[in-house]
């Protein structure tokens, strides 16, 4: 080891836990919702999951699932766009602003017809929020429907 190394690595260590101790982000627990940040004048979307697995789909079938969100910003929210990945999948949103503390929902569904095995789909919303875009994914496998 290089002399003054050991000196050079402590103070480093100092500062970096230093800096830890004053963070502004308090951390929210497993299932918690995020609360309002009060100085936060953005609007934020905090979805409840942004995937879901449908399992087992026989090839023809229709399916659907609601992804809800909480605006956790302070200003009203407003979703401006969704869009898929592919023409099999159809999301529908809320197109009214969701105010401060307020949630809403989008509603997304997968069209299994001419489709087999292991399929995953991603919806694009797009909103006036911190974040601008989030991603949500939908996994699902499709079997053949049997002949007979």
């Amino acid at each position: 080891m290089r002399p003054g190394f050991g000196i050079v690595f402590i103070v480093l260590l100092f500062f970096t836990a230093e800096s830890c101790k004053h963070s502004d982000s308090k951390p929210v627990a497993k299932g918690e919702e995020a609360s309002v940040t009060n100085g936060d004048s953005q609007p934020q979307i905090t979805f409840t999951t942004t995937e879901h697995d449908f399992g087992n789909v026989t090839e023809g079938e229709k399916v659907g699932w609601y992804f809800t969100f909480r605006n956790t910003g302070g200003t009203d929210l407003l979703i401006t766009n969704a869009s898929a990945s592919c023409g099999c999948t159809i999301p529908d949103y809320d197109r009214e602003p969701v105010p401060p503390g307020g949630e809403g929902t989008v509603k997304v569904v997968f069209d299994s017809s001419d489709r087999e095995g292991k399929q995953i789909k991603t919806v694009t919303i797009e909103s006036n929020a911190k974040q601008l875009i989030t991603k949500l994914v939908l996994k699902a496998t499709v079997t053949k429907k049997n002949k007979y």
